[in-house]
């Protein structure tokens, strides 16, 4: 989308929680504008330092959820840091049976968007949405046609830390 629409989209949005996934490092700098009208930013390691403007660093405004910088820029990160006024935290990835990647990081950020919107607090709101990319992981079709919120609770009591 570009900016302008962007910005329309949020004066829109009332004070509806706001969860911005800015999806590549191109796209990331189109977001800079409403950076701190958001809730949470769901980004990888790129983007993130992309809408914060300096590499290693998280956005300037919000909670975030990004991978971990594991060396290469393609190797695959070994679970999510959290960053929010209230601190950082890192949570592991689960461990599942991947048979379909597709929508993965699409239900994590749903998850982050659901959980907000129903008032849980960020710790909370990214362990759902960690079952939630779990469970789409396992499934052949990018929306688990299983999907309820029972499988994503007990999906989370099965991973508690």
């Amino acid at each position: 989308m570009p900016a302008d629409t962007i910005e329309r989209a949020v004066a829109l949005a009332g004070g509806a929680p706001l969860v911005l996934d800015p999806v590549s490092v191109p796209k990331s700098s189109r977001a800079h504008s409403i950076l701190g009208t958001l809730h949470a930013i769901k980004a990888n390691l790129w983007e993130a330092e992309a809408l914060a403007g300096a590499e290693g660093s998280m956005p300037p405004r919000g909670p975030a959820c990004r991978g971990h910088r594991v060396g290469a820029r393609d190797a695959r990160p070994d679970g999510v840091r959290c960053a929010s006024a209230d601190g950082v935290f890192d949570l592991a990835a689960p461990r599942v049976r991947v048979v379909n990647a597709t929508g993965a990081g699409d239900a994590f950020t749903a998850g982050i968007a659901h959980s907000l919107a129903v008032g849980l607090d960020f710790l909370e709101a990214a362990r759902f949405a960690r079952a939630l990319s779990a469970i789409t992981l396992e499934s052949e079709h990018a929306v688990n046609p299983d999907l309820s919120l029972e499988v994503v609770h007990a999906r989370m009591e099965m991973m508690a830390e």
